[in-house]
């Protein structure tokens, strides 16, 4: 088996390296959950395995539309094996190629949603970060378009902030300059213009993604309200002819997004959950956590619900139980394993 090291340890993925791939990682999706930019104690059931196969169906289809690309390299049990992974990653991880993540959580918003903080500048002025919108919307109301509201990637502990479109700029070029270095062999305007270059293009392809999975989703009856994706740079644009941007992470999940039902959907009121943010509300509402204090125990009769909404999500949109999937993913496994074994033994 090939030495894969556990290099990083995020909220929920687990982020591994071998010196046999050094362009490559394996991403592996827990069970641990987060609210607030905190790890909680406990586990939620499945939860990795949903996150990440609903993450692979999501590329999967914005590639085949010509929307992204991304990052991963390897999914199948049969190319995992082939990496030397136990079978303790199946179904839960990929391998992908070694990129510099974007600092910006490219955040999409379609509709209302007054109980995230991230709308209160909407309620004083009318304007969200720069995008105008009309006066006098209503609690979950669709907007009149998509509107992309970035924030900034903040280090572990601390709280991402919401920007507009043009301090995402500047934010990319102070990522140009950390991580390329580039001020030492190109003027300002060569970095600002490369700078807007590369946020228009994570706009444009976050807008793009989003309007696709909204429609997909809502021939499935759900809506998709919102979304946050996150873009890594291939390569130094400043110094390689085939730099590109990628989709990395995750797209589309119940951490990430929020899903309403169509059936339920009624403007002037918060919708049902089909996402984290049953346990957002839990937390804030009902365990009165304040955000700033050690995490509170969830009883785990919440989790098992929490769990049970991942799940549903998942078979509502793909049409498939994830428990099947994982089965199959298993069965394939043990298949490519002894696959393995046997040209090894010839």
């Amino acid at each position: 088996m090939v030495d894969w090291q556990l290099v990083k340890s995020g909220k929920v993925c687990d982020i591994y390296e071998s010196k046999l791939f050094p362009n490559l990682l394996v991403f592996n999706r827990t069970d641990r959950f987060s609210v607030g930019d905190k790890v909680f104690p406990g586990l939620v059931k499945d939860k990795g395995m949903v996150l990440n196969q609903m993450s692979l169906k999501w590329m999967k289809l914005l590639e085949a539309d010509g929307i992204i690309e991304s990052h991963i390299i390897a999914s199948t049990p049969e190319t995992m094996v082939q990496y030397g992974l136990e079978d303790t990653f199946q179904g839960t991880a990929v391998v992908a190629s070694r990129c510099i993540p974007i600092p910006l959580e490219a955040i999409v918003r379609g509709y209302y949603v007054p109980e995230s903080k991230s709308w209160d500048s909407y309620k004083k002025s009318g304007v969200m970060y720069g995008n105008m919108l009309p006066h006098g919307l209503k609690e979950s109301e669709k907007l009149p378009w998509p509107i992309y509201t970035p924030s900034t990637k903040a280090a572990p502990g601390e709280h991402d902030r919401n920007i507009g479109f043009t301090e995402s700029i500047n934010v990319v070029c102070d990522f140009l300059t950390q991580a390329f270095n580039v001020l030492s062999y190109v003027d300002h305007s060569s970095l600002v213009h490369w700078a807007t270059t590369i946020a228009s293009a994570v706009r444009e392809m976050s807008l793009n993604a989003y309007k696709y999975a909204h429609a997909f989703a809502l021939k499935k009856g759900i809506i998709l309200a919102d979304a946050k994706l996150e873009f890594g740079l291939m390569e130094n644009p400043f110094t390689q002819k085939d730099w590109k941007i990628v989709l990395i992470d995750e797209a589309f999940t119940p951490d990430s997004s929020r899903f309403w039902d169509v059936k339920e959907y009624a403007i002037g009121k918060p919708q049902a959950s089909m996402d984290k943010q049953f346990l957002r509300r839990y937390v804030y509402n009902v365990l009165k956590w304040d955000g700033n204090s050690n995490p509170p125990q969830v009883p785990n009769d919440v989790l098992v619900k929490l769990s049970g909404i991942y799940q549903d999500i998942y078979e509502k949109l793909f049409d498939e139980s994830i428990l099947d999937v994982e089965a199959q993913i298993a069965w394939e496994w043990y298949d490519a394993l002894v696959a393995l074994e046997n040209r090894d033994a010839d």
